[in-house]
């Protein structure tokens, strides 16, 4: 995990010579770890070629579970010492404040929703929306395909599906799946969330705020943005995975079930888009960094979480935990509700301090 982490470490460090923006970086960085990802997940359903294409192919051909090779991990320091190279000697011989992709000129008029905070965010996050639908499209068509084909896989790997998933069975491989799913929507309302302190450090809220609008208005518009786009990914990757998982089966009924399934995580991702408003609010200019380390740290205990044997009140804690398995388990509204209103109180108490303290730019 740590040697993928630094080849995308080396991406983002190349991506941002290239493009102008942070967010042109952003996007441009995620595309080319979104395409890596897609090309192992090919490369693992077919002859497994496609899989040493893609650095991420590079750090799971360790297999620390298992054969526990560490050769790989040289790749991985080494294409990342190249990436990293390639930037130091883009960055010496670019323009200072410039890419070495030109930002082409806008139009001369800008439409009347631009002059709102919602049209505006809509129009900056537009690449990002897109490239994140995309991706979540890819993993649920290539999650849909495959569960099928892997039934006669379970009685194989009942123990690490029970483990993940706390179950066995194709109900069990399904609620791992739309854990997954929920996971890379996470990065999208993340990312979306973190573009409140990126518009205050670069000083594009203070243009903003000089009329009447207030600042709650801002942040909440904005916010908008996380939160329906959270349930609009949620409910298109859910029904195109078990669209692609019913086609095989002949249960058309798959597509709203395992849709409910992913709107299950709803809350739970709107725990973290709390938090990070309430570092927002609070330490804007560490909510950035941080924020993803909370990320990062979840991530990884949702995905490693039974080998280390973490206490199972310290697990039940944390939101993806506390969300009933779907659609492996009988749906539970009550940490549902929690959830929400702890997301509330979080969004809350984050714009209510972005108010009454002052701008913070970088």
């Amino acid at each position: 995990m740590t040697g993928v982490g630094l080849v995308g470490l080396g991406v983002g460090a190349l991506a941002g010579q290239v493009a102008s923006t942070s967010r042109g970086a952003n996007a441009l960085g995620s595309a080319v770890l979104g395409v890596l990802y897609v090309l192992r997940m090919i490369g693992d359903l077919g002859d497994g070629t496609l899989t040493w294409v893609s650095p991420i192919g590079w750090g799971q051909q360790m297999q620390p579970w298992g054969a526990d090779r560490w050769w790989p991990l040289g790749l991985l320091l080494a294409l990342t010492g190249l990436l990293l190279a390639a930037a130091v000697r883009l960055e010496a011989r670019r323009d200072l404040g410039s890419g070495l992709l030109p930002d082409r000129p806008g139009p001369a008029d800008a439409p009347a929703r631009y002059g709102r905070p919602l049209g505006l965010a809509l129009r900056l996050q537009r690449g990002p929306i897109i490239g994140w639908a995309i991706t979540v499209l890819l993993a649920a068509l290539l999650f849909g395909s495959v569960v099928d084909s892997m039934t006669d896989l379970l009685d194989d790997t009942a123990a690490p599906i029970a483990a993940l998933a706390g179950g066995t069975g194709v109900d069990a491989l399904l609620s791992l799946l739309v854990v997954m799913i929920a996971l890379i929507t996470t990065v999208f309302a993340l990312q979306s969330a973190v573009s409140l302190r990126a518009d205050e450090a670069s000083g594009t809220v203070e243009p903003q705020l000089a009329g009447a609008l207030s600042r709650t208005r801002w942040a909440l518009e904005r916010l908008l943005i996380p939160a329906a786009g959270t349930a609009v990914l949620l409910a298109v990757g859910g029904a195109t995975m078990g669209a692609g998982y019913g086609s095989s089966t002949g249960d058309t009924g798959q597509t709203l079930r395992l849709a409910g399934a992913a709107l299950a995580y709803w809350p739970a991702v709107m725990v973290l888009v709390g938090v990070a408003v309430a570092l927002f609010g609070w330490v804007p200019r560490l909510a950035v960094p941080l924020t993803w380390g909370v990320l990062a740290g979840l991530w990884f205990v949702v995905m490693i979480g039974d080998a280390l044997h973490l206490p199972a009140w310290l697990l039940d804690l944390l939101p993806f935990s506390a969300t009933p398995a779907q659609p492996l388990e009988p749906l539970r509204w009550a940490p549902l509700v929690v959830m929400t209103l702890v997301a509330a109180g979080l969004i809350g108490a984050g714009v209510a301090r972005f108010r009454a303290r002052d701008v913070q730019p970088a």
